[in-house]
């Protein structure tokens, strides 16, 4: 039986993390030749991976229903 989950499409942020993740381990090991494009690379990848675990964890609130305000008892 075919699970929902496995037929979703990968979101915009788990696609900004896997990009960020493979600049910031393959930088090192191709831009050996230029030290200051390389250092620019791992800066980018980790900037893109931290911009796509900001979105999936705002859209993670967004389906809980947290809003940015204070709480109120219940």
């Amino acid at each position: 039986m075919v699970h929902y989950s496995h037929n979703q499409f990968i979101g915009t942020d788990t696609l900004l993390i896997l990009v960020g993740c493979f600049m910031f381990v393959t930088a090192p090991l191709y831009l050996v030749e230029i030290p200051e494009l390389g250092c620019t690379a791992i800066v980018a990848g980790f900037v893109i991976g931290g911009i796509g675990f900001y979105k999936r964890y705002q859209a993670r609130k967004q389906e809980e229903g947290g809003g940015s305000g204070p709480h109120k008892p219940s």
